[in-house]
């Protein structure tokens, strides 16, 4: 989660609102693994997130719970995609 969150600092929080409380790069690294395991929308997300969360807790914080298919939907909207384009190329580089 470390290495994840370097490669991620370039990447400027966006998010306002109530998705303020989940960390970014916590939020960033679900939707990643989201991805991976077939998710598609926001709402599965959030299923994902449900369902894993005992073993998500191993090594994220989670302080504010399980961000909703809300708080991603509002993440994604403002996120800069070259800018996370760009982070995700050197993180898969390294």
């Amino acid at each position: 989660m470390q290495n994840f969150g370097r490669s991620l600092d370039g990447v400027e929080d966006p998010h306002t609102s109530n998705t303020t409380r989940h960390d970014l790069h916590e939020m960033l690294m679900i939707a990643l693994l989201c991805m991976i395991c077939g998710s598609q929308t926001c709402t599965d997300m959030e299923l994902f997130v449900r369902s894993k969360e005992v073993f998500l807790r191993r090594f994220m914080k989670l302080a504010h719970c399980i961000p909703s298919h809300d708080a991603f939907s509002s993440l994604f909207r403002v996120l800069d995609p070259e800018c996370l384009q760009r982070a995700l190329v050197c993180l898969a580089s390294d």
